[in-house]
């Protein structure tokens, strides 16, 4: 799974963290995590003991097509307070499966109900 951005408490990684750190997923993911923010110390403090959590450098946006080809589902984890989130397009467009919050603008618009999580 891959998730791109700002480490900020708005985009709800930790969420995403936690649920990849769950017994249902925890032996069947590997979470890609890739860029820095506020967050990220706590982000990295939650996954410290994972080895399928994976952190990586800011990528500029002319890379993250390149790494969603890499990956197979794309994960928009917002609470929806950063607008409409052009990047859940982005990532389909590259053929990705793609889940997301239904708060946010683009998931809940763009994606079936059972792509959805509160």
């Amino acid at each position: 799974m891959l998730w791109v951005g700002r480490m900020l408490k708005l985009k709800r990684v930790d969420v995403l963290v936690k649920a990849c750190l769950s017994a249902k997923l925890r032996d069947k993911v590997e979470l890609h995590l890739y860029g820095h923010g506020p967050e990220e110390n706590r982000l990295r403090r939650l996954a410290k003991d994972a080895s399928h959590i994976y952190f990586h450098d800011f990528v500029p946006v002319e890379a993250v097509r390149g790494l969603m080809q890499q990956h197979d589902v794309y994960v928009f984890s917002s609470d929806g307070g950063d607008g409409w989130g052009a990047v859940v397009s982005e990532a389909l467009e590259e053929g990705m499966h793609v889940i997301g919050t239904i708060e946010a603008g683009a998931t809940a618009t763009i994606l079936s109900k059972d792509l959805l999580y509160k």
